[in-house]
């Protein structure tokens, strides 16, 4: 074989073989950029994913806390009509006491006049 005809042979697979190392490199730096680019938008998408959730976890904090207000304004106003209503009932209980104690004593003094007169 003469180098010519080594060189008709060679000259194509080396070309060929350079070729696809191109082609190869090119490829993967371009699969290389479009995976990082990929990577980014996902990241990107992420955040804002998280800052929607935390926008909803902030709009329930405070609804939530707007209704432990509510509820404890609530507590308060129950918490003030049950302790007037005990004073009342106190009040009443100390008057039902007291006319309790004088009926008693007209009891006593009813008593006392019919022991007397029946002797």
């Amino acid at each position: 074989m003469t180098n010519d005809q080594l060189s008709a042979i060679i000259v194509p697979i080396v070309v060929a073989l350079l070729s696809a190392v191109a082609t190869f490199l090119v490829t993967h730096r371009t699969t290389s950029r479009q995976e990082r680019a990929d990577v980014m938008v996902g990241y990107a998408q992420l955040c804002d994913d998280y800052r929607a959730a935390i926008a909803l976890n902030n709009e329930e904090t405070a609804r939530l806390r707007q209704e432990l207000a509510d509820l404890k304004c609530l507590f308060e106003q129950d918490r003030e009509a049950w302790r007037r209503e005990r004073q009342a009932l106190q009040a009443r209980i100390a008057e039902l006491e007291t006319i309790n104690r004088r009926l008693e004593a007209q009891l006593v003094a009813i008593q006392a006049k019919t022991n007397g007169e029946g002797c």
